[in-house]
């Protein structure tokens, strides 16, 4: 596989799982987004609160009434806002993870830098190293052909003198 292969692969690998990360951004988006609305609508409903504590000064013949709906009201805005904070505790907890995913992605992704430029300076270490070896290999077979070639000389050499001897 060549380097750009490699790389491509890597690219490829480093969308896919940066993928799921992108999905969750978008996914809070759209919740804190959600969240403004409703802040907003929290917003109008407090103002529609004060009218009606307006309105509870005109009509004093039904204060006690309009009194009571006013703190069951108040309960329920403050379980609204306290589950809002809540929710925006658990936001501020997911963004605060995001960030230490996206932070070990980008070690990571450094990591493999590294290692791949290692890899590359150790690919050519090996290749220096088996051209040496070749050289040596093809002088080692050419001494053993001289010295067979010697030895066959030598024999007949000896063969020739020990009949004439």
């Amino acid at each position: 596989m060549s380097d750009n292969e490699l790389l491509l692969a890597m690219s490829e690998m480093m969308d896919k799982k940066l993928q799921p990360i992108n999905n969750r951004l978008d996914k809070m988006e759209t919740d804190i987004s959600s969240l403004k609305t409703d802040v907003s609508d929290l917003k109008a409903d407090v103002s529609d609160l004060k009218a009606d504590v307006s309105d509870l000064k005109t009509d004093v013949s039904n204060l006690k009434t309009d009194v009571s709906d006013l703190k069951t009201d108040v309960s329920n805005l403050k379980t609204d806002v306290s589950d809002l904070k809540t929710d925006v505790s658990n936001l501020k907890t997911d963004v605060s993870d995001l960030k230490t995913d996206v932070s070990d992605l980008k070690e990571s992704s450094i990591k493999m830098e590294a290692d791949i430029s290692a890899l590359k300076v150790g690919q050519r270490e090996l290749k220096k190293d088996m051209r040496v070896l070749k050289d040596k290999v093809s002088d080692t077979y050419d001494l053993a052909l001289e010295a067979w070639g010697q030895s066959t000389e030598n024999r007949t050499w000896l063969e020739k003198n020990q009949a004439t001897g």
